[in-house]
Order: structure tokens, then C-alpha cells, then sequence
């Protein structure tokens, strides 16, 4: 894993595996400028059924959820110049997907999940129990059941983030007017918190700038600021949760290194001042009680400007005069 503080610029979070036109899309985005791209793998719901077995006959340890594909040898030197992240992307049916992707080794390997929910109980449980990072719904069609702020806001406290993609919207009108309704929906019931904004690009003929992204941005009814942030700050943000999803909590103690400078010796009369960190020696002053002896009760000391020989330059000011009362 790579210093996430590498990982600034644009973000494209779903391009589409294509072998024959894959290296040439991924060349296209990072002329376009984009610096994280992620390939997509779709894991359709017929992938989850189980064929029914004889007694007796043996059962198959097949895992479900396919490897992520290794790029470098496909890419090449291209490689260098962009980071590449592998998300996995599964139609959400019913909540026992979640119990065989967890016994699923290859799903581990992913650096981003994303959902399609699709039914209103599929939905809450990707919002309230499941561990994605991403959900997400098929442009070319809206989704059947409710969305309401309950479970909006329940997806966007515990990090997960919502998808729009602009590819579609690009060559079909019927995608272009689900998209918008959608990402109206966003605002009217989360103000659009938790946005990203992905291509779903098939071929490089589907990529766009991200300055003409963010233009595109403004048809959904996202302001110029929202749209830059989908792309990019969002889209980090969504990366840095993914790695803490992967490899669970932890707790990290930052302590400072002290300097040869900051170490000073400090003997049982000085006191550690707490800006400056210089020694001031205290110095008692004495009374006349009114039987004629000295006492050092009830006496206020007063800072002395007598220092240690290793601050002699320090000098806060001229010492106070004061004479001996007598009581």
C-alpha cells in the first residue's frame, strides 16, 4: 500500500474492465489528468446461486468473488504514472450475500466495495450493517422503493458514499434523466452529503476532463464546489476509510521528539517557566515581627532576575526594590 498522503489530485473510481480497450482508457485518463483510477468488477446476482447436489457428492470450494486482475503486465510503464485501485461491485439482493463474502478470500483483496441495492430491505442493510464503501444504483434504472434522510443519514455517518456517474448521462437520454432525478434526491434528502462522481467508462471515448466533469456537474444540480470535491477530495477521503475497513481499527500515539535545545537542567531551587522555559531561582524575604526576630511567614516571594550560568543573557528586567516591614 502506498503513503496515502500520495494519493491527491483526481479520482475516477469506476472504469470498467474491458481487456481489449482497458491500457488504452487508463492512457486517456492520465492524459485527462486523473491520478487514482480504480478498475471496476461487476459480481452479478447469478453468481451467488448454488446448484442443488446429490448425497453424498462432494462440495465445491469455488470462491464466488473473482481475483482483481493484475494490470502491470498489461500496462506496463503506464503504471507509474497513476495509481490503480481494484473495486468490486455486486447487485445486493438479499442480506445471506454478505455471510458468503465474508468466507470469500479473493473479496479481502479488493480496495473498494461498492452496492447495487435493490429493494427497500437490501437497502437498509447496506446503509445500517454492511461494510461497503460505496452504494451505488444502475443509471438506466430508478430506484423502486424510498430513500428516506433516516437512512440517508445513517449510510453518511458511518462513511459510506454515494455514486453518480456521468458517462451515461453522456449517450442516453433515459440514463441522463435518472441521473439527475437521483442527484436531486441527494440534495432533497442529504443535501448531498457524501457525494462522488465516477465515469463508468467502457472504452476512452467515455472519459471526460475533470473540468468538463465538473461543468457536466452543474446539469445535476450540484454547485461548482460540490462537483470538484466529488472528484477529488471526496473520493480520497473514501480511499483513506477503505484501507481502515480492510485493516481494522487501530490507535496511533504521536508523541514530540525532544531537542538538545529544549532539554534544560533544572536544580531543586529553579522553576521551570512554562513559554520560555528559563530557571528562576525564588528568593525569600525576610520580616521584623513585633517581638524584633525575623520570620519568613506570611511573606509573598518575589521573583529574583538572578538566573543559571547557562542564561545569563536572560534578563526579564531591573529587580524590584523592597524594604523590610516591620509588623
Amino acid at each position: 500500500m502506498d503513503k496515502l498522503g500520495t494519493w491527491s489530485g483526481f479520482f475516477d473510481l469506476n472504469v470498467k474492465y474491458n481487456k481489449s480497450t482497458v491500457k488504452k482508457t487508463i492512457e486517456t485518463a492520465i492524459q485527462l489528468g486523473y491520478k487514482v483510477i480504480a478498475i471496476d468488477t461487476v459480481l452479478e446476482e447469478s453468481a451467488f446461486e448454488t446448484k442443488k447436489k446429490k448425497k453424498g457428492e462432494p462440495r465445491d470450494n469455488v470462491d464466488i468473488v473473482p481475483a482483481p486482475i493484475d494490470l502491470h503486465e498489461i500496462l506496463g510503464d503506464s503504471a507509474k504514472d497513476v495509481k490503480i485501485l481494484h473495486r468490486l461491485t455486486i447487485e445486493f439482493v438479499n442480506s445471506l450475500q454478505a455471510h458468503k463474502l465474508s468466507q470469500s478470500e479473493n473479496f479481502k483483496k479488493y480496495e473498494i466495495v461498492a452496492v447495487i441495492p435493490v429493494s427497500q430491505s437490501t437497502f437498509q442493510y447496506a446503509c445500517s450493517s454492511m461494510d461497503v464503501d460505496i452504494i451505488s444504483f444502475k443509471p438506466e434504472d430508478t430506484p423502486q422503493f424510498r430513500i428516506s434522510r433516516k437512512m440517508y443519514a445513517m449510510a453518511t455517518d458511518r462513511g459510506i458514499y454515494f455514486e453518480l456517474m456521468y458517462s451515461p448521462a453522456v449517450h442516453d437520454s433515459n440514463s441522463r434523466k435518472n441521473i439527475i432525478s437521483l442527484s436531486h434526491l441527494y440534495h432533497a434528502v442529504g443535501k448531498s452529503q457524501n457525494i462522488i462522481v465516477t465515469s463508468n467508462a467502457e472504452s476512452p471515448f467515455d472519459l471526460r476532463g475533470p473540468y468538463d466533469v465538473i461543468n457536466l456537474c452543474l446539469i445535476f444540480g450540484m454547485t461548482e464546489e460540490l462537483a470538484k470535491r466529488a472528484i477529488s477530495d471526496s473520493c480520497r477521503t473514501l480511499c483513506i476509510r477503505s484501507v481502515g475497513r480492510r485493516c481494522g481499527k487501530a490507535v496511533v500515539w504521536v508523541s514530540r521528539i525532544p531537542s538538545s535545545e529544549d532539554e534544560v537542567s533544572s536544580g531543586d531551587d529553579e522553576l521551570l517557566t512554562d513559554q520560555l522555559c528559563v530557571p528562576v531561582k525564588r528568593k525569600e524575604r525576610s520580616v521584623i515581627c513585633s517581638g524584633g526576630k525575623e520570620s519568613n511567614e506570611g511573606v509573598e516571594f518575589l521573583p529574583s532576575t538572578e538566573t543559571s550560568d547557562d542564561l545569563n543573557s536572560f534578563n526579564p528586567g531591573k529587580r524590584k526594590k523592597s524594604n523590610s516591614k516591620i509588623l
